[in-house]
């Protein structure tokens, strides 16, 4: 009777001990499953901020090439207006010094 018993108890430590590591089981497979989508959400995430930051990139790059194109183009608009400027002064001072020969009457 008593070895009756201890094969009883031993039985039910087993079915316990069973039954715990089928638990363990569960809740790491559960936590797996949690990682999984987790890793699934961040790299989803990882993909719309890359995708964001390609769309940030080629705005900026539009943008340079705006900024670039607008730069030679007032660039080459003050060079002109120097080019004229030049020519202004040299037709003023010609014109002063021919003014300068002429004697006048004070």
């Amino acid at each position: 009777m008593a070895e009756e018993k201890t094969n009883e108890l031993l039985n039910k430590i087993e079915k316990l001990i069973l039954d715990g590591n089928k638990e363990v089981l569960e809740k790491v497979a559960n936590v797996e499953t949690n990682l999984g989508q987790r890793i699934d959400g961040v790299e989803t995430n990882l993909t719309g901020v890359e995708t964001n930051l390609t769309n940030e990139i080629g705005w900026v790059k539009q943008e340079l090439k705006r900024i670039d194109k607008k730069h030679d183009t007032t660039t080459t608009a003050m060079y002109d207006l120097m080019l004229d400027v030049k020519k202004n002064v040299a037709e003023v001072k010609e014109k002063l010094e021919v003014h300068l020969r002429i004697p006048h009457m004070a």
